[in-house]
C-alpha cells in the first residue's frame, strides 16, 4: 500500500500537481487593457504579478493619445509625455517622474522660460 502512495506522489510531482501551490514571479509582463464606453481604447499597461509595471499608455475618449511613459511598481517613473484631447502637447504634466512625483519639467517647458 505504501508503494502505491509513493508511486502516486512521484507521478503527481512529475505532472506538476504536487507543489502547485508554490508561486513564482511572472517572467513576462502581461498587458492590462481598458476601453471607453464608446469602444475606444482607454488604457494599456504592462503588469507584473497584477501590479502596473512597464510601459503605460492612455487615450482620450476621442481616440487621441493622452499619456505615455513607464510605471515601476504602480508609480510613474522616468520620462512621461502628455497631450490634450485636441492632440497638442500638455507641458503642465509632461516631464520626468520619480516615485510618482514630477521632479523635472519637460525640456520644451524649460526652453520656453
Amino acid at each position: 500500500m505504501k508503494l502505491n502512495k509513493l508511486l502516486l506522489l512521484v507521478g503527481l510531482a512529475g505532472l506538476g500537481v504536487v507543489g502547485a501551490t508554490q508561486t513564482a514571479r511572472t517572467v513576462n509582463p502581461e498587458a492590462a487593457t481598458t476601453y471607453w464606453a464608446n469602444g475606444q481604447m482607454q488604457s494599456r499597461m504592462e503588469q507584473r504579478d497584477g501590479v502596473p509595471d512597464g510601459k503605460a499608455e492612455r487615450w482620450h475618449a476621442n481616440g487621441s493619445k493622452q499619456a505615455e511613459g513607464d510605471l515601476s511598481d504602480g508609480r510613474m517613473e522616468g520620462a512621461w509625455q502628455f497631450w490634450s484631447a485636441d492632440g497638442t502637447p500638455d507641458p503642465e504634466r509632461t516631464g520626468t517622474y520619480r516615485d510618482g512625483q514630477r521632479i523635472e519639467e519637460s525640456p520644451a517647458t524649460n526652453a520656453a522660460e
